[in-house]
């Protein structure tokens, strides 16, 4: 099992903020219960005990509702002895100490009769007891039902927020790494198997030779290379040629680009860039190749027009990646790659020597490579014998390894479209044609005659 398939444990100081979050949020619902406790106890320490007997046990009241008429016939009866109110609820006990409950009528503003402002009357007239009370005349599943709406109403939004939250975590801290790059399997290509690029090819073979042997190096005090910029037009070979590096050396190969760390959260970048080298570290000897690396521009002062957030993270991602590559110790065995079209739009604190030491220029190839290219690419297609490769070859002059291979390519669905079985010299031609004039449609075509193309 690889590094990429462990899932990262938590480490000391993460696990003391989760500790330290519990116990605070426990202490918090501990000082809100005894703050609600003392307020309900300074709250009933303040009430009269004909209030305090009511609100002990509602329920005895409230078990025995009866009319209003009925409440208002026993208080004309003078067999009220006290009277408990709660906004329109009405608590009252008998003389006999029957204990009944009922509800006051708002008959409107013209009404005169109305029982409730004529109590405090009553109660002085006849004697009994009467005061305010806060009661829940609701039973037992009503006050459920409101719970759980009430509940629903406020963890709802909550929950929204935090699973918003929670997702926007799980990215950033999850960086890149939502695809997780998995650690390559180890290239079979060799240097031997790369046509053309001597030069590049010979400068990169010191690299492969401290990578095979690093205490060689470090015992005479050498400094490792710890990184190598490829620069050269596309199509050129350089992937190929990190590819074959690693296969000379035995080395685990991650392949990345320079949009690679860019993401849509702040921050993430940086995470990216720390979880590639720690993967690297732990599967050396390793190469990691980043293509197109000037992908991830240039540090800004902060003072150019329309500079912002993402100038920022920008300067953060490359302040990370130079720390990471000052980081590496003469036996991590660890080097970077970069690939780029255009050098001058890498940040030239990248380019020094003891981050980039080795700048690598890959250029096209010459007549006999352009040959040998030719016959490799027409040999994985069904094609004609005798072909004059030497000719061809000095026709696809200023294409790149990538556009041969793409011309014998169309060349052979050309002999498809034509119902050939095999792929002629003239359907060569015919795409390397295409190639120099401007693509399948062309006005340059036009004044090329039949001899001309024949010559």
């Amino acid at each position: 099992m690889d590094s990429a398939s462990k899932t990262p444990r938590p480490t000391l100081r993460q696990k003391v903020a989760i500790a330290g979050g519990a116990a605070l949020l426990l202490l918090t619902l501990l000082g809100l219960d005894l703050l609600q406790t003392r307020t309900a106890t300074e709250v009933q320490a303040r009430k009269n005990t004909t209030a305090l007997a009511f609100e002990k046990a509602p329920e005895l009241w409230l078990a025995h509702p009866r009319e209003t008429s009925e409440f208002e016939r026993a208080l004309q009866a003078r067999e009220v002895a006290a009277v408990g109110v709660s906004g329109s609820v009405v608590l009252y006990t008998d003389r006999a100490g029957h204990q009944f409950s009922t509800r006051l009528i708002d008959c409107g503003l013209g009404c005169r009769n109305e029982i409730g402002p004529r109590l405090a009357a009553l109660s002085v007239a006849q004697g009994f007891a009467l005061t305010d009370i806060d009661v829940d005349s609701r039973t037992a599943g009503q006050k459920l039902s409101h719970s759980l709406d009430k509940a629903v109403g406020v963890v709802a939004p909550l929950v929204s927020l935090v699973l918003v939250v929670g997702v926007l975590l799980y990215f950033q801290m999850r960086g890149s790494l939502g695809t997780r790059t998995k650690l390559a399997v180890k290239p079979d290509m060799r240097f031997d198997g790369v046509i053309g690029a001597d030069e590049a090819k010979k400068a990169l073979k010191r690299v492969a030779a401290f990578m095979k042997d690093p205490k060689q190096y470090a015992a005479v005090g050498a400094k490792a290379p710890r990184g190598v910029l490829l620069d050269g037009p596309p199509g050129t070979g350089k992937t190929l040629l990190a590819k074959a590096l690693a296969g000379e050396c035995g080395a685990n190969f991650i392949s990345v680009d320079g949009s690679y760390f860019s993401s849509m959260f702040y921050g993430a970048g940086i995470g990216k860039v720390k979880e590639l080298f720690k993967r690297a570290r732990e599967a050396a000897p390793c190469i990691i190749f980043i293509d197109e690396i000037d992908g991830i521009g240039k540090r800004s002062n902060g003072k150019e027009a329309g500079s912002g957030g993402g100038e920022q993270e920008q300067n953060r991602i490359i302040n990370r990646l130079l720390v990471e590559m000052d980081g590496f110790s003469a036996l991590e065995n660890v080097v970077v790659i970069g690939a780029t079209n255009h050098v001058d739009n890498v940040d030239e604190a990248m380019r020094r020597p003891g981050r980039f030491d080795l700048i690598v220029r890959t250029a096209l190839p010459t007549p006999p490579e352009r040959e040998q290219l030719f016959s490799l690419y027409l040999g994985q297609v069904k094609a004609a014998e005798g072909m004059d490769l030497p000719s061809i070859a000095r026709t696809a002059t200023g294409m790149s390894p990538a556009d041969i291979a793409n011309c014998v390519n169309r060349a052979a669905a050309y002999a498809a479209e034509a119902g050939e079985a095999l792929v002629s010299q003239e359907r060569v031609y015919q795409s390397l044609e295409t190639h120099q004039l401007g693509g399948e449609v062309s006005n340059t075509k036009n004044l090329i005659t039949a001899e001309t193309l024949r010559r």
